[in-house]
């Protein structure tokens, strides 16, 4: 098996065991998940204390499987599950395939991962453009091409859109 189907394999496994894992013993909303649960019944670009990313994710994930806790939660999971990838894309491009897969799966099994994969906040979707960002930069470097320093562009502010903390 190539390092790049062990990372997938790796991720798609983690991920779809959170994924049961909300599905059938999701926890209660918590008051802030709860707070971006109805914020994400109204959009806006930015909100009281946070920007809007959070609130679109939402309700982004609702519609493909109701209201209820896990689907509320769903994009947690799903950020964390790109951010792995994209620790492989990185790793990859940096110090070769191998490196990319232990990136990949070090990253998808953190226990603060872990835990963050069954709460909804803004800390999943930021670590997910940080990630990007870091796979674009790599890129960028490698290549120098104007696309691949868009895309460096385009993960940070995608960023600033989970959270003011971004850069």
């Amino acid at each position: 098996m190539t390092p790049r189907l062990a990372a997938l394999a790796v991720i798609g496994a983690v991920t779809a065991w959170r994924l049961m894992v909300l599905a059938w013993a999701s926890p209660n909303l918590s008051f802030d998940e709860a707070q971006y649960w109805f914020w994400a019944q109204d959009l806006a670009f930015g909100y009281y204390s946070k920007p809007p990313l959070v609130a679109w994710a939402i309700a982004a994930t609702t519609p493909l499987c109701g209201e209820g806790e896990a689907c509320v939660k769903l994009s947690s999971p799903l950020a964390w599950a790109f951010a792995a990838w994209m620790a492989w894309v990185a790793g990859s491009r940096l110090w070769g395939p191998r490196a990319g897969f232990w990136a990949a799966a070090l990253f998808i099994t953190l226990p603060g991962v872990s835990l963050s994969a069954m709460v909804v906040s803004t800390d999943p979707l930021l670590l997910a453009a940080w990630a990007a960002g870091l796979a674009a930069l790599a890129r960028a470097l490698d290549d120098d091409r104007p696309a691949s320093w868009l895309l460096v562009g385009l993960a940070v502010g995608v960023g600033l859109l989970a959270k003011y903390a971004m850069p």
